[in-house]
């Protein structure tokens, strides 16, 4: 049973992440962080113009959430954030679901450069979503949390001289 749930959950990262066409919606940073005990650092010593390496934290439980390899760098231009202009059009991700460690962490390298180029100096965000786990999840319908939500959670960040 858990090997047809961890395959349909497959297709669906595999759907989502390819993005079958859609253009991506941005939300504010208020809607952005509603993974409840999800946060995001960026490792020290690690940003650079085109990459960073993140740590996210998880304070659930080993496998409450599933992570994925997408990410989108978004750029704070007159107080709204908008999505960095690609310069080669769309992103493919690895569909693959990880987990964070026994200590509630899952680093991920991010190199934008392919997608993004060299970020010029500004404000930034790098905007990670995770899924609930189906199989190991505690349901609280009543309370607005569906199964198949996409939880989006950032990083600020600044590209400065």
């Amino acid at each position: 049973m858990k090997k047809v749930f961890f395959i349909l959950f497959l297709c669906i990262l595999c759907l989502n992440f390819t993005g079958c066409g859609l253009k991506t919606i941005i939300k504010d940073k208020a809607e952005l962080n509603e993974a409840l005990g999800v946060s995001m650092t960026i490792k020290k010593d690690t940003l650079t113009r085109t990459s960073a390496t993140v740590v996210i934290t998880d304070t659930n439980g080993k496998e409450t959430n599933i992570y994925g390899e997408y990410f989108r760098i978004d750029k704070k231009e007159n107080e709204e954030w908008k999505e960095v202009e690609k310069v080669h059009g769309d992103m493919y991700f690895n569909a693959m679901a990880y987990y964070v460690d026994d200590n509630g962490n899952l680093e991920f390298e991010i190199n934008w450069e392919y997608a993004y180029g060299s970020l010029e100096n500004g404000e930034y965000r790098i905007v990670k979503y995770t899924f609930p786990n189906t199989v190991t999840y505690k349901w609280k319908q009543d309370e607005g949390i569906n199964r198949n939500d996409k939880m989006y959670f950032s990083v600020e960040f600044a590209i400065v001289s």
